[in-house]
């Protein structure tokens, strides 16, 4: 795969914009606030079993949001005059800030079609997307969208790239899954597992706290996943209820590395 050095970014087409409590703390670092929208689910099931629970699915997407409808066939919104008159500093790169983009291979924005909103937040939005050719809409991907105006203008661009191409790197059942990785001129996007349980933080607000086996089974998978990550030579630094996805089957993804600092000597 080969690397591909971040293009002068320009004003983008569109404004891209649930914590709780429990025994347990994690007490990693967590300087700045997640990149990574909450997902929303229904609450797991009280059950005192040690297997793994197993939340509900999200809905079905719906196709009547002209937002959507918009970004799927590449319309962009226009864009607010103060915003045109805006001039960013850019710099080009380092080899180590370029993006792995996937584009080289064919993969990009108009790969996909997107059919709902799963999140937005401060630095993009998050769609539930599925490939073109998957016909059957077999498979569905979490799609993140990160304005590189905003990035650049916060001095946050470094950060995403490190996010999508410690991901590249990453392959653990316990940390999400970055399938695709590539840009345009106004974006960048990551397409990710889609994990339709939501995040630990919804499930400790609802239900204030779990029994003591769901909560052993959490933690052990949460470890599992710092190990491996560690042994990549990456600190996480941003371990919290909210960056601690849940998937179909009940266990437990690492999300959002934009705090995580590559190339730490573990010695």
């Amino acid at each position: 795969m080969g690397q591909l050095a971040i293009q002068d970014p320009k004003s983008a087409h569109s404004q891209l914009t649930s914590s709780g409590s429990a025994n347990v703390q994690f007490n990693e670092s967590n300087n700045q606030s997640s990149l990574e929208p909450a997902l929303s689910s229904e609450p797991l099931p009280n059950s005192q079993s040690s297997s793994p629970v197993s939340p509900s699915v999200l809905p079905e997407p719906k196709n009547s949001n002209p937002q959507i409808a918009k970004l799927s066939q590449g319309e962009p919104e226009p864009l607010p005059e103060k915003e045109k008159q805006e001039k960013l500093t850019y710099k080009e790169p380092s080899d180590n800030e370029k993006l792995l983009d996937d584009g080289e291979i064919g993969i990009r924005f108009n790969s996909f079609v997107l059919t709902d909103v799963l999140g937005q937040g401060t630095f993009g939005k998050v769609f539930k997307c599925h490939l073109k050719t998957d016909v059957d809409q077999s498979k569905f991907y979490a799609m993140k969208v990160l304005k590189k105006s905003f990035l650049v203008k916060n001095n946050h661009l470094k950060y995403a790239i490190s996010e999508a191409n410690i991901l590249k790197r990453a392959s653990n059942p316990y940390v999400i899954k970055l399938h695709w990785s590539f840009q345009t001129p106004e974006n960048l996007y990551m397409v990710l597992d889609l994990c339709s349980g939501g995040d630990l933080a919804f499930h400790l607000t609802k239900r204030e706290m779990f029994d003591e086996s769901e909560a052993m089974f959490f933690i052990a998978e949460t470890v599992l996943a710092i190990e491996y990550i560690h042994s990549l030579n990456v600190i996480y630094r941003d371990l919290k209820p909210e960056n601690i996805l849940i998937d179909s089957e009940g266990h437990i993804k690492l999300t959002d590395f934009g705090l995580a600092k590559e190339n730490v000597d573990m010695k």
